[in-house]
């Protein structure tokens, strides 16, 4: 039986135009920064297989903001990449996805060893748009081993929409997505102040009264039927 693709449910960005030839890990770090510009959650990373054996070391997700290093996000530390004759991108998936905030700057750091990569990028783009969101790169400071927006490694960011609440206008006559566990809200809703933000603020509370409401009722169902 096949196994799960990882990365069902993802969409997928990539930053190269091109492939080139083998990539030498030694240990030294391969990293680029990188920002979206909507609030999306970020899964994981390709990382192209190994060529003779399997690479070996960690990967890391920094919130780094303006700096070229700041605190870890998401890490794989025991990180394992399989040879493969094909050359084809491993997808490298975090335990549990993570927000990343829209228009702030994060870093791919990546330390490999053990063999080469059968392959690496060429022809860098520093802007990539995929599904709606605007995907930006630039270099790090942090990159040790060649790879710069140009070329080298971490070619693909894995990425989904988080699943909200959409507050519209009362005037739209506009339901709530049942669905959706939770409301994110930016500055921009608290910085503009207006009707529609009261509106918005009014539905909140009835939706949250509502999901109480829900819950007491099926904790009172599971007593009586105990």
């Amino acid at each position: 039986q096949a196994s799960k693709d990882p990365t069902l449910g993802y969409s997928s960005v990539h930053r190269y135009g091109g492939l080139a030839d083998i990539w030498y890990h030694d240990g030294s770090a391969d990293a680029v920064m990188f920002q979206a510009d909507k609030q999306v959650l970020l899964g994981g990373v390709g990382i192209f297989s190994g060529a003779n054996g399997i690479l070996r070391g960690q990967l890391q997700v920094q919130d780094s903001g303006e700096k070229s290093q700041g605190p870890v996000s998401a890490s794989l530390d025991n990180l394992e990449i399989p040879q493969d004759a094909s050359g084809d991108i491993f997808p490298a998936m975090f335990d549990s996805s993570f927000l990343l905030e829209p228009d702030h700057w994060y870093t791919l750091h990546l330390k490999l060893e053990g063999t080469q990569a059968l392959k690496s990028g060429k022809n860098g783009k520093t802007e990539v748009t995929e599904d709606g969101v605007l995907f930006r790169f630039k270099h790090s400071d942090q990159s040790h081993n060649g790879t710069d927006t140009n070329s080298g490694q971490l070619p693909t960011l894995y990425f989904k929409f988080p699943k909200v609440t959409k507050l519209q206008s009362a005037e739209m006559g506009d339901e709530f997505e049942e669905e959706a566990p939770v409301q994110i809200l930016d500055s921009k809703f608290y910085m503009d102040v207006s009707p529609h933000c009261f509106e918005s603020l009014l539905k909140l509370l009835e939706w949250l009264c509502n999901a109480v409401r829900s819950s007491l009722m099926e904790l009172c169902q599971q007593r009586d039927g105990t």
